[in-house]
């Protein structure tokens, strides 16, 4: 361990002193023999920014003549836009004359690198051209990154010319390998970049879980920001360039800044929920900073990708700098108020900003003040974010399970008060109900009580009504010796009798349609002949007229209560008739299902809107004539019998009372009586 330290230590001095030492030629590599890869810094030699060389010739020669200034910043140059030459001497010890070599450019995302193995003569040998915006049918090696080989022994005075393009970052590195082992250092590297792309799809199908089950923004913003990162891990790594073939090279440049930029926006508003900034009074300035921030890298990333030309990825990689730094700032001071989520998270997250703040550096061509090569920095960064990655998703997912306990809780303090509340409503509904019954006792009690009272009035009014009539006709026999004004005041006397006996039969009647456990007793009849014999009780000076079909016509009804009604109905029509020349007509209709059943005066008619209130019960019209008890009796007896009946205009004047009976009563098992004693 202590010898690793020393020598990058000293290698640190090395960048150090050879970029202080402007125009010092450059010594050639060598490998010590214990080791099988060396990443080149301060070795390497470039072409001055103001001096640009067409060919690898004039390159070779300007860099053997002095030329090339050493690479600065030990791994980074800060490129521009135009190609940089590279340029470093082997001289292997004599031991390593037989070994043979590898020299492989990072990151993968390269546009285009091409080597060149220059001989002590000064000839050129053309290694290859390696990059992603080169075809992939014409690189001379597969590997992820540019790579290329000697396929003859190195030896003192060759020298490794190399010509970089590159517009996404200004940054490359340069490693050199023995050749046999080589495949063991890819392994490694394909390894740790598979475990990587599996912890992204697996965070990946988690975040989409969470997401599918919670219906939460958070982890939908999360999922974007995984998904963003996979896809920059693959682009910075070549594995869209080798394996997602159907991605056309032009895209690869503008998508790796878009998948960049967009990362870093989606990430910055992850951390704005996660940490619940807009939630807080206090943070929402900040909150509004950061995401406005974040918002015009995002569109700084877009307008790159619809115009790759322009040189935007530079300046967006630039403007993440002071949001990340705001970030540990934020953080730092939320650490210091004693925040729960920023204690837990603190830690980890301020490592992955500052490892992001020194690649972002890196990229730019920024000098570092650690002595990393951007090699090691680049898969630094990319295993740091995803093990940062598993710590957030792991934070999301106790966070979540909080939240599915904190809703259970919930969920039984709810239904244990909805349990609650239903019992008292049931308690309330059973004592409403009590009450209500002992109401309903009590008013079937008071009706019953009325209908007993009104029963005995009834009967007891009817005993000496039929006397005053008795004696007042057996005073008919005496007119001769009564004088004339007594005999004025028995007529005023035997009129109000019959008005007391048909009131007190009226009530008898009505009582009895009112009884509950009365039932209509249908049987055959002739109705046609029912009306003829109810028709001859009256007087032969009654005007009645009848309007009967010629042949019989019966029907299934209670003969009795039929004949109960249809007085009422004559009745009814003669108290409200004409007073000079009354008339009434009773017509009979048969039909196939029905009969109608037709009572018409010559009176005053009703108006409309009476027409359905004269059947309640002691609804009177406009006479001091009746009891007001006939039509509701009328409208009882009818709808027990399923019928109907209704009051409606006579021709040219008058009332016609309009009654429909079903030619067969069907048998029901409730009391049609009771059902119409309710509607009456």
């Amino acid at each position: 361990m202590s010898k690793v330290v020393v020598d990058t230590f000293y290698r640190f001095l090395l960048a150090l002193a050879l970029s202080l030492s402007g125009s010092a030629q450059a010594e050639g590599v060598q490998i010590p023999p214990d080791r099988n890869a060396y990443t080149l810094g301060a070795e390497l030699r470039t072409n001055r920014g103001d001096v640009q060389l067409d060919s690898a010739a004039l390159a070779l020669a300007a860099y053997r003549h002095g030329e090339f200034v050493p690479f600065e910043h030990s791994a980074n140059q800060g490129f521009g836009r135009d190609p940089v030459w590279l340029a470093f001497d082997l001289a292997p010890a004599s031991e390593q004359t037989a070994d043979y070599w590898l020299i492989q450019a990072g990151p993968a995302h390269l546009d285009r690198v091409t080597a060149w193995l220059a001989m002590p003569d000064g000839s050129l040998r053309v290694l290859g051209t390696a990059g992603d915006q080169v075809d992939p049918a014409i690189i001379p090696r597969p590997y992820l990154k540019p790579t290329f080989g000697f396929n003859q022994p190195v030896r003192p005075g060759h020298t490794l010319l190399l010509r970089v393009e590159n517009q996404g970052t200004h940054a490359a590195y340069l490693r050199l390998f023995r050749a046999s082992a080589f495949p063991d250092v890819a392994t490694r590297h394909g390894l740790l970049l598979g475990v990587l792309l599996t912890i992204g799809i697996l965070l990946l199908g988690t975040a989409l879980g969470l997401f599918l089950l919670l219906r939460q923004r958070i982890h939908l913003i999360w999922f974007g920001y995984v998904a963003l990162l996979s896809m920059v891990l693959m682009l910075n790594n070549g594995v869209v360039y080798h394996y997602l073939t159907f991605v056309p090279l032009a895209w690869l440049n503008p998508l790796s800044a878009l998948c960049g930029l967009l990362a870093f926006s989606m990430g910055i508003w992850f951390l704005a929920e996660l940490f619940g900034l807009h939630r807080r009074a206090e943070w929402r300035t900040a909150w509004r900073l950061m995401l406005a921030w974040a918002l015009a890298v995002g569109v700084l990333g877009v307008v790159s990708w619809m115009l790759p030309g322009l040189p935007l990825v530079p300046l967006a990689l630039g403007m993440m700098l002071p949001a990340l730094a705001l970030g540990c700032g934020l953080l730092v001071w939320r650490m210091l108020r004693r925040d729960p989520l920023a204690l837990s998270l603190g830690a980890p997250l301020l490592v992955f900003f500052l490892v992001s703040i020194g690649y972002l550096l890196s990229l730019l061509g920024a000098p570092l003040p650690l002595p990393l090569p951007l090699s090691s920095l680049h898969w630094i960064w990319h295993v740091v974010a995803f093990l940062t990655l598993l710590m957030l998703q792991a934070a999301l997912y106790f966070q979540a399970l909080a939240m599915q306990r904190s809703t259970q809780q919930e969920r039984s303090l709810l239904m244990q008060l909805l349990t609650d509340k239903n019992q008292e409503l049931e308690d309330k509904v059973k004592a409403r109900t009590r009450e209500l019954e002992l109401a309903l006792r009590d008013v079937q009690q008071a009706e019953a009580e009325q209908r007993q009272l009104l029963s005995m009035a009834s009967h007891e009014f009817r005993t000496p009504a039929a006397m005053i009539k008795m004696s007042l006709d057996s005073l008919r026999f005496l007119t001769n010796s009564i004088p004339p004004e007594v005999n004025a005041r028995l007529d005023n006397i035997r009129l109000a009798s019959q008005r007391l006996t048909l009131l007190t039969n009226s009530l008898i009647v009505d009582n009895r349609l009112r009884e509950p456990r009365l039932q209509i007793h249908p049987a055959t009849v002739s109705i046609d002949q029912m009306i003829r014999d109810v028709v001859a009780g009256y007087p032969s000076s009654t005007p009645i007229q009848l309007e009967l079909p010629d042949t019989p016509v019966v029907i299934q009804a209670d003969a009795t209560l039929l004949s109960i009604a249809l007085h009422n109905l004559i009745d009814n029509a003669l108290n409200h008739g004409a007073s000079t020349r009354p008339r009434v007509t009773v017509g009979l209709e048969a039909l196939a299902s029905h009969v109608n059943l037709a009572v018409s005066d010559n009176g005053p008619g009703i108006p409309d809107e009476e027409k359905v209130r004269v059947f309640e019960r002691f609804q009177r019209r406009n006479t001091s004539r009746g009891s007001g008890l006939g039509l509701s009796i009328v409208s009882a007896i009818v709808r027990a019998h399923q019928g109907s009946i209704q009051a409606r205009d006579n021709r040219p004047q008058g009332t016609r009372m309009l009654v429909q009976l079903p030619r067969r009563a069907d048998a029901t098992d409730t009391n049609p009586i009771d059902d119409a004693r309710n509607d009456a």
